[in-house]
């Protein structure tokens, strides 16, 4: 977990290894990071801070009243797969801060994408953008409507079904759908997707993701 005290201009992690490609989170306590530079940053590991480990874009910071006014979406995107709920979240601050941590106390939350693997990079033959290019508006634009939504999601206390989400996905494709029959913009067609695709990321942060097996990759090859 990042929770280590880092010098300007650098984040430490005790594992850096434990990033994953697209948008992390990482949680510190207290306000000392709210204000952190966006853009280009380096990060090391906390046992070896002098060693540079590599760089990640940070995006943002939001300062929350405590565990458990962090959005469960939000959450899920943390670089250590052991601190994506409260629960877990909690232990990880203990370790790091001491046991008289509490799960109340204010903190800060940094907001970051890594870069994606190689095959991510490069462009498909008919392709305007990179796959790290659209990876990226899609992580701006789920950050905009956590911004947006969540709060007010946090005070009904609901958390969207999966049908409730395959809604509102419906809702904007057929946005998308006039934009493209009666305004003839596919400008704003590509906008309504951008919000589809990002619902769907949305979906399943919350509700898993079920990952394409290796039999399937082997089957094509038969």
């Amino acid at each position: 977990m990042a929770l280590t005290p880092s010098p300007k201009g650098t984040l430490l992690f005790k594992d850096p290894a434990q990033l994953h490609p697209g948008l992390n989170i990482t949680v510190r306590a207290g306000t000392k990071y709210l204000n952190m530079e966006v853009g280009c940053t380096r990060i090391g590991a906390s046992a070896e801070p002098n060693r540079t480990h590599g760089h990640v874009d940070v995006l943002g910071t939001m300062v929350y009243e405590g565990i458990w006014d962090i959005p469960i979406s939000l959450m899920r995107l943390n670089h250590n797969f052991r601190a994506r709920g409260a629960d877990g979240l909690c232990r990880a601050m203990q370790v790091a801060y001491g046991p008289t941590w509490q799960e109340e106390a204010q903190l800060t939350v940094i907001l970051f994408t890594t870069p994606d693997m190689d095959s991510c990079l490069t462009l498909d033959e008919d392709s305007l953008l990179n796959r790290q290019q659209v990876y990226k508006s899609i992580d701006t634009e789920r950050r905009y409507r956590q911004l947006k939504w969540e709060p007010l999601q946090n005070e009904e206390d609901h958390i969207p079904t999966v049908g409730d989400y395959t809604t509102y996905m419906r809702s904007y494709l057929t946005d998308a759908q006039r934009f493209l029959t009666h305004l003839t913009t596919t400008e704003g067609a590509l906008g309504e997707i951008r919000k589809v695709v990002s619902l769907g990321v949305a979906c399943l942060e919350v509700h898993g993701c079920p990952d394409r097996s290796a039999e399937d990759f082997d089957a094509l090859d038969n």
